[in-house]
């Protein structure tokens, strides 16, 4: 149990410039949280590790990708609209931004938030470990990143023996939108957010501090 919760620590890691979460780093962002300004922001889920072989897994995934923008949007009440930027449109430019090694890991300028499958060392700086480890890291706006591990072993379905990717992308995207950790052990943004009994669910406290970060009333 005490190796248990020595993993569910390091899982939340994100770029060090702009989100230090739970390693020992220090951040260069002191005072006042960053926020999107924008009301529209656009979204891709891209994997250049091609781990998704056919359309149905390809659809599951972007269908589990829109619950989550969903679940942020309607507690923030209109103030964010997350509009997804299909595959399509992406894989028009797509060769022109591929890597030596022929994947595609650098953010699509005109993309405000970009969630991609990586492995190893992927070119920011935070290589991911494989299989136990890190699980996912992400940025503060307006960066956009969300990278996940593509060496984990993710699940749509609730299972104990990996990684729930509905879970890990609505705490990920709470850091994208500029939420910090939370200590509230019901909270999504708690750092042992993957231990949470009731899955991939926002609480009260979520809520709260959500709309406290953009300026909105809690009624």
């Amino acid at each position: 149990m005490k190796i248990r919760a020595l993993i569910l620590f390091i899982t939340c890691f994100s770029l060090v410039v702009f989100h230090v979460s739970c390693s020992r780093k220090r951040s260069i962002h002191r005072k006042g949280r960053l926020i999107w300004r924008s009301r529209v922001l656009t979204w891709t889920f891209r994997d250049p590790q091609r781990l998704v072989h056919n359309t149905a897994h390809s659809k599951a995934i972007r269908d589990v990708t829109r619950k989550v923008f969903k679940k942020w949007a309607a507690i923030l009440r209109g103030r964010l609209l997350f509009v997804e930027v299909a595959e399509d449109d992406l894989d028009q430019v797509e060769e022109n931004i591929m890597d030596k090694r022929g994947r595609n890991y650098r953010k699509p300028w005109w993309v405000d938030i970009d969630i991609v499958f990586a492995r190893g060392d992927h070119g920011d700086g935070e290589a991911f470990d494989g299989p136990g480890g890190t699980v996912a890291h992400s940025a503060y706006p307006p960066l956009g990143i969300v990278h996940l591990d593509a060496d984990e072993l993710w699940t749509l379905r609730e299972n104990g023996n990996r990684v729930n990717l509905e879970t890990v992308l609505l705490h990920e995207i709470g850091h994208v939108l500029g939420l910090h950790h939370l200590k509230d052990p019901d909270s999504i943004m708690n750092v042992y957010y993957r231990n949470l009994r009731h899955g991939a669910t926002l609480s009260k406290v979520d809520e709260k501090a959500i709309r406290k970060l953009y300026h909105l009333t809690n009624k």
